[in-house]
């Protein structure tokens, strides 16, 4: 007996409802790793709580990230996201644990992490550059972006730094356990 898959609700429309429950995802996790970073000791012991607050906010940030690139003109933020949360991985490992082989097998984290880093920057400046030359001040045409979705762009970008500042206070504070 086969189980039907029932379908998914739409709310909005298919793209508005996943990039809401791509935001709903970031934004909890990104505040679970907060919570986690406020209680250390949720779980027992500071360390454990630490690092799952830590793995939760960077999940958090990166989901968070994924979405604000997809819907901002400024692109490259999910790779930025994502390099320094890998970097913050690499360099938990590197703080806490100094020893020849978790440098070796770690290593490739900062390979990764540092071309994630550099790419979202890159991207994200020239993508700034490219909306900057291509804007015509001499049409007459309504712009895309009203004041209501650039206010909601502020937002979520400071909620993603938020978020980021998060995952990287739970990887530091772990490393000095």
């Amino acid at each position: 007996m086969k189980k039907e898959k029932k379908e998914k609700k739409i709310v909005f429309t298919k793209e508005i409802d996943s990039a809401i429950t791509g935001y709903a995802i970031g934004i909890s996790f990104s505040g679970i790793g907060l919570f986690l970073l406020l209680k250390p000791d949720y779980f027992g012991y500071p360390i454990v709580s630490c690092i799952i607050g830590a793995i939760i906010g960077a999940f958090g940030v990166m989901g968070t990230g994924i979405e604000l690139s997809k819907t901002s003109k400024v692109k490259g933020m999910d790779n930025f996201m994502m390099g320094l949360v890998i970097f913050a991985i690499w360099l938990f490992v590197y703080l806490k644990f100094s020893f020849v082989w978790s440098n070796i097998l770690c290593f490739v984290l900062l390979i990764i992490g540092a071309f994630a880093i550099c790419l979202g920057l890159i991207q994200a400046i020239y993508s700034i550059v490219w909306n900057v030359k291509s804007r015509n001040p001499l049409d007459n045409e309504k712009p895309k972006y009203s004041k209501g979705n650039i206010i909601s762009q502020i937002v979520l970008l400071a909620t993603q730094m938020c978020g980021l500042a998060v995952a990287i206070l739970n990887v530091l504070k772990a490393a000095n356990l």
